[in-house]
């Protein structure tokens, strides 16, 4: 998703490291590798709530209605090149290899890039 400069949403969050505040700039990883850095619209307690589910659960699960995306895609700047990110083998959401699904994260977020 983040070399398609999609929105990182908190389905496709793997896990989470470390504390931060909503709109804090976290960094987005990949097999221990620092891929992009995002500002997250969830403080780290939230997250952890939300991670792996749809949207359409954030306000049961919350309490409030919430925005869909983890880090929206103009809130995210690549640190590494995009074709260094699709020689990444990640995993589709159908189970099969992609190299342009998901990233890990959870030591921040994880998603697309804006510039």
């Amino acid at each position: 998703a983040v070399c398609s400069k999609k929105s990182l949403l908190p389905a496709g969050i793997v896990s989470l490291n470390g504390r931060f505040i909503r709109h804090e700039a976290v960094k987005l990883m990949h097999r221990g590798a620092e891929v992009a850095r995002a500002l997250v619209n969830f403080d780290a307690e939230e997250l952890e709530k939300i991670v792996g589910s749809h949207s359409a659960q954030f306000e049961t699960i919350l309490g409030y209605r919430a925005v869909a995306e983890a880090c929206e895609r103009s809130n995210i700047l690549l640190t590494t090149t995009p074709d260094s990110l699709l020689s990444m083998d990640v995993p589709s959401k159908d189970g099969s290899r992609s190299p342009t699904r998901r990233l890990r994260s959870k030591e921040s977020c994880n998603s697309s890039s804006s510039g």
